[in-house]
């Protein structure tokens, strides 16, 4: 906020303001069908750029984890079936620049709709999943976020119920949709 001055605040008071957050491309009603494709294979998932890799390296040394940087890319259903859908964790990761900016990325949504715990990196993406997201600040917060929610079914289980909820609630595109639609009802 301090970087863009009084202009957020300008910009959100408009009257025909609507919020274009990162969500899930999933559609909220095949959400139920998807956790029946869930094997939880791996500790930890994470497919996407080279954001954290010497935590992911740290990580693989002592988990069963699915790391994939790109590039070259996965294609898209091994994107989704090994890094999210066979992984109990999704590590949701962003660039230093953009978790300071507090911009979390598509991934952390995605990852809480194919029923994964999530843990980020980006303090605004716990805030902006009504605290289902876990906030970790340094690997030896990651770490030990990963070995309580690989190893404690209750509580990882506990959690993946919040993550599922949030995302069937307001985590999908579908949501933003949806609110652009109110808009554009409200006004005209």
């Amino acid at each position: 906020r301090n970087h863009w001055g009084g202009l957020i605040d300008w910009y959100t008071g408009l009257e025909n303001y609507v919020k274009l957050p990162f969500s899930a491309d999933i559609n909220p009603i095949e959400i139920d069908s998807l956790m029946e494709k869930r094997n939880n294979i791996y500790d930890c998932g994470y497919v996407g750029a080279r954001y954290k890799e010497e935590w992911t390296n740290q990580l693989s040394q002592k988990y069963n984890c699915f790391v994939h940087y790109y590039w070259p890319t996965l294609d898209e259903e091994s994107r989704i079936n090994n890094g999210f859908l066979s992984s109990k964790i999704s590590l949701g990761f962003n660039s230093d620049s953009n978790a300071k900016l507090g911009l979390p990325t598509e991934r952390i949504f995605e990852g809480l709709a194919y029923g994964c715990v999530v843990v980020s990196d980006c303090k605004v993406a716990e805030e902006a999943t009504d605290g289902v997201v876990v906030y970790v600040e340094n690997y030896d917060h990651l770490e030990s976020a990963v070995e309580l929610y690989s190893k404690n079914e209750k509580e990882r289980l506990a959690k993946q119920v919040l993550g599922i909820k949030y995302a069937k609630e307001k985590g999908t595109y579908y949501h933003v949709a949806q609110e652009f639609l109110n808009k554009i009802e409200s006004l005209f």
